[in-house]
């Protein structure tokens, strides 16, 4: 009986009746100049009851940290990315009840991104519908070569359909995956788009992309960075590429200590051990996949092999960029030590680390022997929902674990796009 029970609550709340509210929000990203709004849209869930939040993202589901509604104010906090939204309800022309405010995320040091946003409770669509379907979305079903119009670097699309016009997959590049992405495909439309802007949960929401046009439109990310991509029809395999790049010598390794969260001065390496070294940053949501997987390998592989995170954050203050190290740590449950290691500048990360002449991506995953040789450098994270491009990046790992013997004098980085 209470299950029938509580299966009967869950299903009206559902359907909006009862505790659960289904949310409508929208990042205007417009680009300067732009006169009409251009939404990035993505769907929340809040238990009234308990006041939890959800973020839908695609199959994803994101839990938001803090979360609070009332009839005038409706506020969502992601301490962890240190991002925040905060929305006050406005009088609107729908039967739709309607917040506006804006999302907030710290890009650097006295540096912030506002982004104006729209919550509106009750709609049932994450994109607006658009009648005149002519192309189904198995027509984009695959993988695809995609170009961006803000890099010359190439990326794989990799796609999904729901059967109908429902599309869910990611693109991947040398860097990383775009994470959960979700979209849909009407009239000349092929594909998703995705935005560099991120949802405030770290996700990438999605747009539609005109088939017809030879580069998609751009629209003003949060940065101020501008990203569009295309439909390629020439092939739907991976790119190959490859980047070289010099060792320096990583007998230094020994030498080298960084300050935990706590201001404590902690070894980098312990002589005899090999070695798993992450450069991230909390800020990254690659990252915050790779972190998954690595406390896995932490758990697994710990009693014979070491995994420290060493971070490069936003800010520069140490207070700040050390508290939001500790966020990070209790939002993705990591039991292996943290370090802080700088700023958030490639440049800088590799001259602070001494091991390799650059760095390509956060994070970089660095595997040492336990003479401190290199033994594998991966750069970017295939993360869950690239599917078999993640499943190969922790057989990578596990191999490069397992097999623990030096590379080359020169080595090439194996990158996101290439498994």
């Amino acid at each position: 009986m209470l299950g029938i029970m509580t299966a009967a609550a869950l299903a009206a709340g559902l359907q909006g009746g009862g505790a659960v509210e289904h949310w409508r929000f929208a990042l205007d990203v417009r680009g300067e100049g732009e006169t009409e709004r251009v939404e990035l849209p993505f769907e929340v869930d809040l238990d009234t009851t308990t006041g939890r939040a959800t973020i839908r993202n695609g199959e994803e589901r994101i839990a938001v940290p803090e979360a609070h509604r009332d009839a005038a104010a409706f506020t969502l906090d992601f301490p962890h990315y240190d991002s925040r939204l905060e929305l006050h309800r406005v009088e609107s022309d729908t039967a739709f009840e309607t917040f506006e405010g804006t999302w907030t995320k710290t890009r650097g040091a006295g540096a912030t991104s506002v982004v104006p946003v729209r919550a509106v409770l009750g709609p049932t669509h994450r994109f607006e519908p658009v009648e005149g379907l002519s192309v189904g979305a198995d027509a984009v079903a695959g993988r695809w070569r995609v170009a961006f119009s803000s890099s010359d670097v190439p990326a794989v699309g990799v796609f999904e359909s729901d059967g109908s016009t429902g599309v869910t997959g990611t693109f991947l590049t040398d860097t990383g995956d775009y994470r959960y992405l979700a979209g849909d495909v009407s009239r000349r439309t092929c594909a998703s788009r995705a935005s560099t802007a991120r949802t405030p949960s770290g996700s990438r929401p999605t747009r539609r992309v005109p088939a017809s046009s030879p580069a998609a439109s751009s629209a003003a990310a949060p940065g101020g960075r501008r990203a569009g991509a295309r439909c390629a029809t020439t092939t739907r395999h991976s790119p190959t590429r490859r980047h070289d790049f010099g060792l320096r010598e990583v007998s230094l390794v020994e030498h080298l200590a960084f300050p935990d969260a706590d201001g404590a001065w902690r070894p980098l390496w312990n002589v005899d051990r090999p070695l798993v070294v992450e450069l991230f940053g909390s800020w990254c949501p690659n990252c915050h996949d790779a972190a998954v997987l690595l406390e896995e390998l932490h758990r697994e592989h710990g009693e014979s092999v070491d995994v420290v995170g060493l971070a490069f954050e936003l800010t520069g203050d140490f207070a700040r960029d050390a508290e939001q190290v500790r966020r990070f740590r209790e939002a993705r449950g990591v039991t292996y030590p943290l370090l802080i290691g700088g700023t958030a500048d490639k440049g800088r990360a590799a001259q602070a680390l001494g091991i390799t002449d650059t760095v390509l991506a956060f994070p970089t995953t660095i595997v040492l022997d336990r003479n401190g040789h290199v033994v594998r450098v991966y750069s970017g994270f295939s993360g869950p929902a690239t599917g078999a491009a993640y499943v190969r990046v922790r057989e990578i790992l596990e191999d490069a674990v397992r097999r623990r013997s030096p590379c080359r004098a020169r080595v090439s980085a194996d990158s996101s796009s290439r498994t």
